[in-house]
Formats: C-alpha cells, structure tokens, sequence
C-alpha cells in the first residue's frame, strides 16, 4: 500500500486585513484491493484564520492605552524604580570590586612581609 500526500501552504491577506491560509492536500492511495475509497482523505481546501474578537488575559500588542497614573505599568513610577534597581546594582559591583582590590592588597602585603621574615 503506497499512500503519496502533498502539501502547500500560502499566506495571503484577506479583504478584512485577516491573514487567510489557503492549504492544498491530495491523497492518493493505491493499494490492492476494493479497500482505495476507505483510504482517501478529505480535507477542506480552504482554512480562514479569523482574529478573535476578544483578547482574553493577554492583550494585543499596542491595544492598551498610555498610564495615566504614576502607579501604572510604564508610569514614572515604574520608571524610577527600574533605574534605582540599576543604580543599586552597580552600586553593590563597585563595593565588591573596591572590597575584592583591598582583600588583594591586604594578602600582597602579609605575603611581602612574610617574605621579608
């Protein structure tokens, strides 16, 4: 039983702007026997993709709106925070690595004076 199935798929835009997926499929089945009509598959030609309507928990891109509140999600308030986490980031680098240059220091020394003895 030999059972042969081409597909292709093309993109195009419908009238309402809706991305429509048109889908060839053939199948052909050629096996031995009175059994060839059970084998066959029928697919629709055709699959609209329709937007849906409602956009559920997540939203759109770019369907919201500007905050209007400082508290909002892209308000100063958010803002600032962002940059305070950055700025105690590069805080917290700087007093390690000025922690980490007198830690080196500090066993150079006791190196050199052990040396020394």
């Amino acid at each position: 039983m030999v059972v042969a199935a081409t597909a292709a798929a093309v993109a195009t835009t419908g009238s309402a702007g809706a991305a429509v997926a048109t889908t060839d499929v053939a199948a052909a089945a050629v096996p031995a026997g009175p059994s060839a009509a059970a084998l066959e598959v029928a697919q629709p030609a055709t699959t609209a993709v329709a937007p849906a309507e409602e956009p559920g928990i997540i939203p759109a891109p770019n369907s919201g709106h500007a905050p209007r509140d400082a508290g909002e999600r892209g308000g100063w308030m958010q803002s600032a925070l962002f940059f305070l986490l950055c700025a105690a980031l590069v805080v917290i680098g700087l007093l390690m690595w000025r922690e980490s240059r007198r830690k080196r220091a500090a066993a150079a020394r006791s190196t050199a004076d052990s040396a020394r003895r």
